[in-house]
């Protein structure tokens, strides 16, 4: 189990600072899958490629990580709830008054043992 000294050793962003971060920046995130939704979210330009998403806790919040289907096969052994990853990506941040929604869009990732 990872501790959060452990994850502070490895992200760049906690949670709650990724809603005042740049659009489009690049990030590590680290924290436990807490749910996974394997059903594409929805088809990307072809149609056969799809989207997908799962929820991790950095003990501080929580953070939506989408994945494009052709990097989640190249991962899928690992995520799985319980599982903690750390994860590079790219911030998405959506400013709705009055409050900011975001996610990170995941390219790579690896455990966190």
């Amino acid at each position: 189990m990872a501790t959060i000294n452990k994850i502070q050793s490895v992200v760049t962003h906690f949670s709650e600072q990724l809603k005042d971060g740049e659009y489009l920046s690049e990030v590590k995130i680290a924290g436990k899958i807490t749910s996974v939704s394997l059903t594409p979210l929805l088809p990307i330009f072809d149609n056969e490629s799809s989207i997908r998403s799962f929820v991790i806790d950095d003990y501080i919040g929580e953070i939506r990580v989408i994945i494009a289907d052709d990097v989640y096969q190249n991962f899928k052994d690992i995520i799985e709830v319980g599982s903690y990853l750390c994860i590079d990506g790219i911030l998405n941040v959506i400013d709705k008054l009055p409050k900011k929604e975001f996610s990170v869009v995941a390219y790579d990732m690896e455990l966190l043992v």
